[in-house]
């Protein structure tokens, strides 16, 4: 009956984790340990793989992409890649090592550290990117009710172009 549970959130969190990019490891190892009862070794293995096969689908999905403001460029920076490789092999290598050495209680620990700062962090961006949504939608809406005075036929300075004839003639003798 855990997996029937586990795999649905599996895969829901699986959708959300690698269609914003985060790959979602550090969601994947409370699952498999809390429902399907894995030891925290056995799970942060298993998250890796799912989180390599997420990674496999995401990249043959953006060889595809192109860049949005320049159709020329792939969505893609390939240099950018490969400066980062070396530093993705160093840090699997010295996580490997960790995950062999420390003991469960240690990494279970650390998980949760891990997993709350990043929480705290991404709860953090998007209230910003909420308050920014709200303060753009604020003032496009004030722009829309200033233009809508600016029609009212009640508001000063109101003319209806369609009837509204100019003379220069006459404005020319006033001065």
């Amino acid at each position: 009956w855990r997996a029937g549970i586990a795999i649905p959130i599996y895969l829901i969190m699986s959708m959300l984790a690698i269609s914003s990019g985060v790959g979602g490891g550090l969601f994947w190892v409370p699952l498999f340990t809390a429902l399907l009862q894995f030891d925290v070794k056995s799970a942060a293995a298993l998250s890796q793989s799912c989180v390599a096969g997420g990674c496999i689908g995401g990249t043959l999905y953006s060889f595809m992409q192109r860049h949005p403001h320049d159709q020329e460029r792939p969505v893609m920076d390939y240099n950018l890649a490969l400066v980062l490789m070396p530093a993705l092999v160093q840090g699997i290598s010295f996580g490997v090592m960790l995950n062999y050495i420390l003991p469960s209680l240690i990494l279970s620990c650390l998980l949760i550290v891990t997993l709350l700062l990043i929480s705290a962090r991404t709860l953090h961006q998007g209230i910003k990117m909420v308050a920014a949504e709200r303060r753009v939608r604020l003032e496009a809406q004030a722009r829309e009710e200033e233009l809508e005075t600016r029609r009212s036929p009640m508001s000063p300075g109101y003319t209806d172009d369609e009837t509204a004839t100019f003379d220069e003639g006459s404005v020319r003798s006033r001065q």
